[in-house]
């Protein structure tokens, strides 16, 4: 609809050869890729399946556009819209690691780690 999309990174920024899917959502399905320069990024394709389902995605876009950074949610590189698959495209920082990893790096999950992966967790709920 002709609607421009707030972006820092944008679909020729990213090296598609790399593109591999790692998960999938309610609302789409997240890929790891790398920008042309050799960052690794996320990006969260959501299908646009109707004109109200847009102006909900780009509403949430909006919140996430207006917060400053924070050092307990990944960065929002903004969005763009992908005419081919009729589908927003976020770019994210990728995060390597979830917890279970930490709890196999760590040799289990004692009660400091726990503490300290929680007040992360909380703290990223308040900022938002």
């Amino acid at each position: 609809d002709g609607r421009e999309l707030p972006s820092t990174v944008k679909k020729d920024d990213i090296d598609y050869s790399s593109k591999r899917n790692v998960g999938a959502g309610a609302s789409g399905d997240v890929f790891f890729a790398r920008l042309k320069k050799g960052t690794s990024i996320a990006l969260k394709r959501i299908p646009i399946s109707s004109k109200a389902h847009r102006d909900e995605v780009d509403r949430e876009l909006q919140v996430f556009m207006a917060r400053g950074d924070s050092p307990y949610v990944m960065n929002n590189y903004g969005a763009f819209w992908d005419a081919e698959d009729d589908a927003i495209v976020i770019p994210m920082e990728w995060m390597p690691y979830t917890v279970k990893d930490l709890g196999l790096f760590w040799g289990g999950l004692n009660e400091a780690l726990l503490k300290a992966v929680f007040f992360q967790v909380v703290s990223g709920l308040v900022y938002l």
